[in-house]
């Protein structure tokens, strides 16, 4: 994700430059607010103390269409084949009609 804002950024084609990465990033709740200790992700609890475990990005599917389209950004992550593939053609439907 870095490398090509890097590679962009340094190169000749760059004349302004926006403090913004453009990608819409979204986080749920925290593995350890769920009360049962069984239902978390155990991939997610890196600490022995089940109580510190870690977040990661909200799957993004058909409910999060409209605030993707109202975010503006030109990418986002994180989409899941197994979860919802009817989202991403609705994102380039979308873009499609903004070009």
């Amino acid at each position: 994700e870095a490398f090509f804002g890097t590679l962009l950024r340094n190169s000749e084609y760059c004349t302004k430059h926006h403090n913004t990465n453009f990608v819409h990033l979204q986080f749920d709740r925290w593995e350890s607010d769920l009360d049962d200790v069984a239902a978390r992700d155990e991939r997610k609890c890196i600490m022995r103390d089940p109580n510190h475990c870690g977040r990661s990005p909200t799957t993004m599917t058909g409910d999060y269409a409209e605030l993707l389209e109202l975010s503006g950004d030109l990418f986002a992550r994180k989409f899941l084949d197994n979860v919802d593939t009817d989202i991403k053609d609705y994102l380039d439907v979308m873009r499609q009609r903004q070009e």
